[in-house]
């Protein structure tokens, strides 16, 4: 199965000019857009996550995306 986690944009996300969750998920479950490319296999959303912001936070996203792997690897 492939396990997707979706990383989205702090800043956008905080002013509500992006509707990022809900359209991702739509467009997850249609398969549509950049999700197209799951259309024949077995794949699951597994996180949402921001990028930690502009401010130099982007070791955030490095460091969230690791402890999610982790989290996966310990549920096998």
């Amino acid at each position: 199965m492939k396990r997707i986690a979706i990383l989205k944009c702090s800043m956008l996300s905080n002013q509500n000019l992006c509707p990022g969750d809900a359209k991702c998920l739509v467009s997850f479950m249609r398969k549509e857009g950049e999700f197209d490319r799951y259309k024949n296999g077995d794949s699951a959303i597994v996180g949402i996550m921001d990028c930690g912001g502009c401010e130099g936070n982007g070791n955030r996203a490095v460091a969230s995306l690791a402890l999610l792997k982790l989290q996966l690897a310990a549920l096998k």
